[in-house]
């Protein structure tokens, strides 16, 4: 995965390199588009044993297929698709003293994105230079899977397997490269902010025009 996204970044900056020669170039508006996406989804799943700590960020790759549409040379209409890649861990570590030796508990959270779906308006804020900031706005459903598990001195003492499903508001920002070939790349944040815990991703696209 390290791999992957090292790749990504490396073709991202020598694209972009190459879009900075080129000012004046934009593809035509009303075009259907393709493109593919790394995602790195974050969720802040909280302490079930300390409500004093702050809550751990579980962050778990994703790879999504995209499909936009251009109604002019400002606004675009962006679906999306994403599944998850693998699952990842994280957790906390306490330790209670006692009068021989101190108790151990750990908590562990092992997620996964099961899926996610998108609609989403694009807003372009420039349209003469090469590198452009935009807006994103838009509805969402997705659904993470997450496995609980809490030990006790080496011992399972709670376990849980859920699945967190919802849908309501998406939004974020981020920066568009357009090379004189009408490849766009995008680096976006976004928000899920419909789900019980805090959930965002941080998105690197590849855009083709076909």
């Amino acid at each position: 995965m390290k791999l992957l996204l090292s790749c990504c970044t490396t073709s991202f900056l020598i694209v972009a390199s190459s879009a900075l020669a080129n000012s004046d170039t934009r593809k035509a508006p009303n075009s259907l588009d393709l493109g593919i996406g790394y995602k790195q989804y974050a969720m802040n799943l909280p302490s079930r044993v300390s409500a004093s700590k702050n809550d751990d960020t579980n962050k778990f790759p994703a790879l999504a297929l995209i499909a936009t549409d251009d109604i002019n040379e400002y606004v675009s209409i962006r679906f999306e698709v994403a599944k998850g890649l693998e699952d990842a861990s994280s957790g906390y570590d306490f330790s209670i003293d006692a009068p021989i030796n101190p108790i151990k508990i750990k908590e562990t959270y092992t997620a996964e994105l099961d899926y996610s779906l998108s609609v989403a308006a694009k807003f372009s804020l420039l349209t003469n230079s090469p590198i452009r900031p935009f807006f994103i706005l838009g509805g969402n459903t997705s659904a993470v899977s997450y496995d609980y598990e809490q030990t006790l001195s080496e011992s399972i003492t709670d376990e849980e397997s859920k699945t967190l499903t919802s849908s309501g508001i998406m939004y974020g920002a981020g920066l568009e490269w357009i090379t004189d070939d009408n490849i766009e790349l995008l680096l976006s944040y976004e928000n899920l902010s419909h789900f019980k815990y805090d959930a965002y991703a941080l998105s690197f696209n590849i855009i083709f025009e076909l």
